[in-house]
């Protein structure tokens, strides 16, 4: 464009020169391209001293303010998260596979950047934070159940390896469950007790004068808490001789009998109240109770599932002071129920039977 007017040439050009370095509002700060040059940082002390500890005895002062150790929030039971995921996602989990989320937050567990972040951020807080780590572990266990998997298939020396070891596992713990729905005549004859099956002949009664006589329940209750404790739990057949012969439940019935009331839920009803009141009602939740009649005589199979804590029983016992209650951790050894008394032991089994910990209940 030519001009004329040599001051109004002079304005335009001037102008022109001037809009480069005018900043766009809507683009962002102004560029000043090579105009301005970092050449150095400024520093500046702020401080000047030592930072050495003093000698002597000091003070720990902490966050706290003297109100006890911060609340840990309460554990929801897995089997009710696994029940959540289901019904809100319509996933079809079954309870035991919550063990894929178990190693997964077990090997996070035994980092120790994973544990700094416990142990110094709520539970709100931590959880954003190993958000990303939980989903990569995720990934991970998947790709090593993926390798494990094909592994079996395709290796056949694996697989031979893999069933032989678990097949003697498997058949027992599918014996003791057969045990809770098999016919109840299948599980009476001679030489048929075992570490997951007994017999008692009656609740609390004598077997033979059929007088009532209380203690004898302490029996049943340590029979019980030792199935809760072991690792496959078992089967309990009360009104059972120990040939394995029925011999009913008449005796115990008489002891509890009321009129206009069928004897059979009397009983059932007694036996939940006692197992209830010897362990709690959430050791009680893993028994199953049902009469049946076997040759004119009815006896009560009470089955029993694993706990996925350790149990204590609070029992009656006979001294020479009199009957007295005592709390005991009951085991299965061999035929026979055990108490464990030294706390060492104690300690050992519990670790062996519930190695990822467990809180007595």
């Amino acid at each position: 464009m030519s001009f004329s007017d040599v001051k109004l040439e002079r304005d335009y050009l001037f102008c022109r020169a001037l809009a480069a370095l005018v900043r766009d509002v809507g683009v962002g700060g102004l560029d000043l391209g090579s105009t301005v040059e970092l050449t150095h940082l400024r520093v500046q002390q702020t401080f000047e001293g030592s930072l050495s500890l003093d000698e002597g005895d000091g003070e720990v002062s902490t966050i706290f303010g003297g109100a006890g150790p911060r609340r840990l929030p309460e554990e929801e039971p897995l089997s009710k998260i696994i029940e959540d995921l289901n019904s809100r996602f319509g996933t079809n989990f079954d309870p035991r596979d919550r063990v894929f989320f178990d190693v997964v937050a077990a090997k996070l567990a035994d980092r120790p950047d994973i544990q700094l972040l416990a142990a110094h951020n709520p539970v709100e807080q931590f959880g954003l934070a190993i958000e990303k780590e939980f989903t990569q572990g995720v990934v991970d266990q998947l790709q090593v159940a993926e390798d494990i998997a094909l592994s079996y298939v395709d290796n056949a020396d694996l697989k031979r390896m893999v069933l032989d070891v678990y097949a003697p596992l498997l058949q027992s713990r599918a014996r003791v469950a057969n045990q809770e729905h098999a016919p109840v005549g299948d599980l009476l004859g001679p030489d048929r007790e075992s570490t997951h099956l007994e017999y008692k002949a009656s609740l609390r009664t004598h077997a033979v004068s059929g007088k009532l006589y209380k203690p004898l329940e302490t029996a049943t209750i340590k029979t019980v808490a030792a199935f809760l404790n072991g690792e496959l739990g078992g089967t309990l057949l009360l009104g059972v001789a120990d040939d394995g012969s029925p011999v009913g439940l008449a005796a115990d019935y008489a002891t509890l009998a009321r009129a206009g009331k069928d004897d059979r839920d009397l009983f059932t009803l007694h036996l939940a109240n006692v197992l209830t009141q010897a362990m709690g009602a959430a050791a009680a939740s893993n028994v199953r109770v049902t009469v049946h009649a076997v040759d004119g005589h009815d006896i009560c199979r009470v089955h029993v599932l694993p706990s996925g804590v350790p149990v204590e029983a609070t029992v009656t016992v006979d001294t020479k002071a009199g009957r007295e209650k005592k709390t005991a951790f009951y085991v299965r050894v061999l035929n026979g129920t055990r108490e464990i008394t030294d706390e060492t032991e104690r300690d050992r089994y519990i670790a062996g039977r519930w190695p990822a910990g467990g809180t007595t209940s």
